[in-house]
């Protein structure tokens, strides 16, 4: 995938978050979010699938590329025949049993058939590029699941630490409440009502254990991990965050992930290549024009030999006697093919318009993704600068 993909994706990221994560492993069982992610790329089997159909693609690309070369093929015969036939030696007719046979080869080439083959490879490289871009968005989509989980993690984390030590304040209070209750200063029913908080704190304490166990499972079962067992994220050491900053206009973002997010260049490409085949379905129309080269050459048990008609005449010579050559140049003109052809037009028209209606659909998903994140981040930053 390339770089800037990911850059985007996390400079989106980071104006909904608005931190700085240290990314270093420090033990086995701590995984870094890079850790993560690089792991994902290289064992998700989802993403594998993907990257196989793109091999698919890249070779129908180079074979369409191939086909405007000239098709070559050797043939060969041998028969062995009884009845009454005509001996090509010498045109009479025959009744007998007799062997014979054919060798050769053919080479046939397109000279012009309406840039049919022109507009197939131009398809097939869009096709491979179609490809190439679902694989990235794959990658992206992927990137985006890992670092929502890594931050759900931290999160989860951190409203522990804080469960923990508001439980430890209750504990401290209930001490000193029963205290002050055995000298007979508070009466033993507040001491209950601090002791019923303490309850609800253990309780609250418990859940977000739950919570940050549940998230952990996730980003596991996302990595396709066998255990969750010892599996901890590393913890951001600092937060630095320049106040002074200012969030990019949320048009600049839009246009820098429509010129850069690989679903908008999956849908640009998928366009491009229901075009072309738009393309090929009308050549179908035209005259197709090849040129065919044939070299060929014979023999028979019943051959004469010219030079001594009585003497035996193998094989051999009579396939180096028998050679015959022709170079033709072929026209093909479709009249009328039961309404085939403008069949295939209009369903291709049809393909073009739905993936402009694609483009077009992902397009303004992408609006409302950037738009809403975007308000997340602004919201977020503003209500961070008067936190503070």
């Amino acid at each position: 995938m390339p770089n800037r993909n990911i850059n985007w994706i996390l400079k989106v990221l980071n104006l909904v978050f608005l931190i700085s994560v240290p990314l270093l492993v420090i033990s086995q069982n701590y995984w870094s979010l890079d850790d993560c992610i690089d792991y994902a790329m290289k064992n998700n089997l989802q993403l594998k699938r993907k990257e196989l159909l793109t091999k698919t693609s890249r070779q129908n690309y180079f074979q369409s590329k191939m086909e405007v070369l000239p098709s070559i093929n050797a043939f060969a015969q041998h028969s062995f025949s009884s009845g009454k036939t005509v001996n090509l030696d010498d045109y009479s007719y025959v009744q007998q049993k007799f062997q014979d046979g054919n060798i050769g080869a053919q080479a046939i080439m397109n000279v012009f058939n309406g840039f049919q083959q022109t507009n197939i490879i131009k398809r097939n490289k869009y096709n491979l590029l179609t490809s190439l871009a679902e694989v990235d968005k794959q990658k992206n989509d992927m990137i985006i699941e890992i670092v929502l989980a890594y931050m759900k993690i931290l999160f989860n984390e951190e409203l522990l630490g804080i469960a923990e030590a508001q439980l430890d304040i209750i504990n401290q209070e209930v001490e000193r409440t029963s205290l002050f209750v055995k000298v007979g200063t508070i009466a033993r029913g507040e001491l209950l009502d601090i002791k019923s908080q303490a309850a609800a704190e253990r309780l609250n304490v418990t859940t977000v254990k739950n919570q940050l166990k549940t998230s952990c499972l996730d980003l596991v079962q996302l990595l396709d991990l066998d255990s969750i067992g010892g599996f901890k994220v590393v913890k951001p050491e600092n937060l630095d965050i320049n106040i002074g900053s200012v969030i990019v206009p949320f048009e600049n973002v839009y246009q820098a992930a429509v010129a850069n997010f690989p679903e908008i260049k999956s849908a640009e490409y998928n366009l491009m290549e229901q075009q072309k085949n738009l393309s090929i379905t009308k050549g179908q129309r035209s005259p197709r024009l090849y040129l065919r080269g044939l070299i060929y050459s014979r023999y028979s048990e019943l051959g004469v030999n010219p030079l001594d008609p009585g003497a035996y005449y193998p094989y051999i010579d009579q396939i180096s006697n028998n050679q015959y050559q022709q170079v033709s140049l072929n026209l093909n003109i479709p009249i009328f093919q039961q309404w085939i052809i403008q069949n295939s037009i209009s369903n291709a028209k049809v393909s073009v318009l739905d993936a402009e209606f694609n483009l077009d659909q992902s397009k303004q998903i992408l609006y409302k993704a950037v738009q809403q994140t975007h308000s997340d981040a602004v919201a977020a930053f503003e209500k961070y600068k008067t936190s503070i």
